[in-house]
């Protein structure tokens, strides 16, 4: 099976531990969409976590730029701009935008809408709420000449038409990711995901990017600070918690992009409406489809139960990234993760998932 670099994403929030659906309104009953791992039960255990959403939910926007010698990250720097001073040298520089409403200042790699239609095919009023926040730490000003899109918070939209157990909120993220040498971005991969969500506020630890320099040990690494716990998605001052999908109802969005997209559109979904047009030099993107669950895959193991091919793979220093992560110092008690694996699967990353 061959995958190509770059794909189109589309997730929805419908990764679940198991294939119960509660019962609209039924707020006492476990939220599937709100499962969390559990710890080992013992030392000497390993664990595997196919959860495509996790990544996607982890962070909002960043722009970072990674510089030192050839084999040591020296310095990890945040960036306004491309034209930041304090980026103005670097060995990598990585970026994930969460793509905002499009607007005068912003006619590319921007949003211009959410959907939704009931089973009867009328289309459902969405009123755009604004993004999360006004801003967040770590948003950023995009540079078309140099291929960066703007990152900012992620969009909610509700729809009084289709609620859900939590209100009537919906959470849009569609974000771009790509890296840079200091002169040029490349973007790697786009993907989206509608959340339906309740929204509390108080006081939280946020989904963001990692700065910390001790925990860069190599340039092509990414690092996030640990969200609250009771959210799904946070800002300091707000926790998004993820809902069930009402039934019966088709969502979607669309978005109006420079660079143009190519590659895999793959999804969790069915029945997906899709165009894709270029209109005044820009694609115009657009998806329709209707949520469906998706067991999440989630154990521990002993170790000494392993196959020999993953202990082998476990005892060497691990690769960092969305791809899996493993422990470094031989207690053997963190997950290794197999995450957002479609647009990075190659012949060694599949025989792993099949040792599994």
């Amino acid at each position: 099976m061959s995958l190509k670099k770059v794909a189109i994403t589309l997730l929805t929030a419908s990764l679940l531990i198991s294939l119960q659906t509660p019962a609209l309104g039924e707020v006492t009953k476990p939220i599937d969409e709100q499962w969390k791992r559990t710890a080992p039960s013992k030392p000497g255990q390993y664990g595997i976590l196919v959860q495509q959403s996790l990544e996607l939910l982890r962070f909002s926007s960043y722009f970072i730029s990674l510089d030192g010698s050839k084999d040591k990250v020296e310095s990890v720097t945040a960036c306004k701009s491309f034209s930041d001073p304090l980026c103005a040298k670097a060995v990598v520089q990585q970026m994930s935008a969460n793509l905002q409403l499009c607007s005068e200042k912003i006619t590319s790699e921007c949003v211009t809408g959410m959907s939704a239609r009931n089973a009867a095919g009328k289309e459902l009023k969405v009123n755009y709420e604004g993004p999360i926040e006004s801003s967040l730490i770590y948003d950023f000003a995009g540079d078309s000449t140099k291929g960066l899109p703007t990152g900012g918070p992620p969009l909610i939209f509700s729809i009084p038409e289709a609620p859900h157990a939590g209100g009537d909120k919906y959470m849009l993220k569609v974000e771009m990711q790509g890296s840079g040498n200091g002169s040029v971005f490349v973007i790697g991969r786009t993907r989206a995901g509608i959340f339906p969500v309740a929204i509390t506020t108080g006081n939280f630890s946020p989904s963001k990017i990692s700065i910390d320099l001790p925990t860069y040990t190599s340039y092509n690494m990414i690092n996030g600070n640990s969200i609250d716990p009771a959210c799904q998605f946070a800002t300091t001052t707000k926790c998004l918690t993820v809902q069930t999908f009402p039934a019966d109802v088709s969502f979607g969005f669309s978005a109006k992009f420079k660079n143009q997209l190519t590659g895999w559109w793959h999804g969790r979904f069915s029945t997906p409406e899709i165009t894709s047009e270029i209109k005044d030099g820009l694609m115009n993107f657009s998806v329709m489809a209707k949520p469906i669950k998706v067991p999440t895959v989630f154990g521990w193991v002993d170790t000494v139960s392993l196959p020999e091919d993953l202990k082998a793979r476990y005892s060497k220093v691990p690769r960092y990234g969305s791809s899996y992560f493993a422990p470094m110092n031989g207690d053997l008690a963190l997950t290794s993760v197999l995450n957002d694996t479609n647009s990075l699967f190659t012949d060694d990353t599949l025989a792993e998932l099949k040792s599994w």
